[in-house]
Formats: C-alpha cells, structure tokens, sequence
C-alpha cells in the first residue's frame, strides 16, 4: 500500500537551513525586544490599583470644578441647601384672565359704556401688557407655567392669576366685571 503526499507542503532542506534565523523569528524576537518581564521591568509598569487611584483622583478633581462652576454662574438657582428656591416656578390662569377680558368687555360694548371700535385696541393693549407682566415674571429667574396644565403642586408654588388680574385692572387695561342690576 503507497501513501501519496500531493496535499502536503514540504519545506525544501536547502533552503530551511540557509535562512537566518532572525529572519524566521517573530518581529518582537528579531528586533531584540524581550517578552519576559525582568523584576526591574515589573516596577516600572503602573499597576492596575495605581491607574485606578488616578484615575479616581482625576474624576473628582473634574467634579469639584464642575460644582464649582455650576455654583458660580447659577447662583439664583439653588439655595444654601442645594434644593429649588422657594417660588421659583409661578402658575397664572392665563386663560381665566383672558375669557374675564372678553366677558367683560363685551358687557360693556352691549351697554353702551364703551364703544363699538375700541374694542379690538383695548383687547390688543389687554394682551400686550398681560404678556409683559409674564414675561417679567421670567426675567426674575421664575418659570410661569398655564394654571391649567398643573395637575398637581406643592404649596412654594405660587398661583399670581389674582395679582395679576388686581394690577392690570388698577392700570386701566382689564375691564371689571359688569355688576348685574337686579
């Protein structure tokens, strides 16, 4: 019985033997780079508790400053306890208002007290100064929220749907209610 050995390679005897035998060996070998690990090697390398603890060292450091400056550039938001503010977040009933605007405004077109074609500009001036009262509210640092849309609120947060209806109609620009003559 014969074996044929067509499949396998052969290496040719010459030239396994002529080759140098850095030329054989890994890139690691023949440059002379070592891959055992001598004790004075050993030291040298950090290690993994050693990176860890800088590493740990590094984050809290970068935390530090990021409280730091958060604490800095927003000092209106948090308190001294590091909670919301009392009072910073407001709800008006914007809705309410306007609907009393219109009741009222009417009534008074209807019984002749206000005429016919001031009522788009008074509606306008309505609008205008409402929305400016709003928007004083935010650039005290407070979010205004439709009274409406709350479900649910602790006491801190303020309703100024009153204070708001009491001053615009100290200033002329919301009517009062039309007292019903009975």
């Amino acid at each position: 019985m014969t074996i044929h050995q067509e499949n396998t390679p052969q290496v040719e005897a010459s030239t396994a033997q002529s080759t140098p035998i850095q030329q054989m060996a890994p890139p690691q070998a023949a440059s002379g780079l070592h891959t055992a690990h001598t004790p004075a090697q050993s030291q040298n390398k950090p290690d993994g508790i050693g990176s860890l603890l800088v590493d740990i060292l590094v984050m809290a450091f970068v935390a530090a400053l990021v409280t730091l400056a958060v604490q800095y550039f927003s000092p209106g938001v948090f308190d001294a306890k590091g909670t919301a503010g009392e009072a910073q977040i407001v709800t008006v009933n914007f809705e309410q208002l306007t609907k009393e605007q219109i009741i009222a405004l009417g009534a008074r077109v209807s019984e002749g007290s206000v005429p016919v074609d001031e009522m788009t500009e008074r509606s306008s001036k309505f609008t205008e100064a409402l929305l400016e009262k709003i928007n004083s509210y935010a650039n005290e640092g407070k979010v205004v929220l439709r009274g409406d849309a709350v479900l649910a609120a602790p006491e801190s947060v303020l309703d100024i749907t009153a204070k708001l209806r009491d001053e615009l109609q100290a200033q002329g620009l919301m009517e009062r209610p039309v007292q019903s003559k009975k």
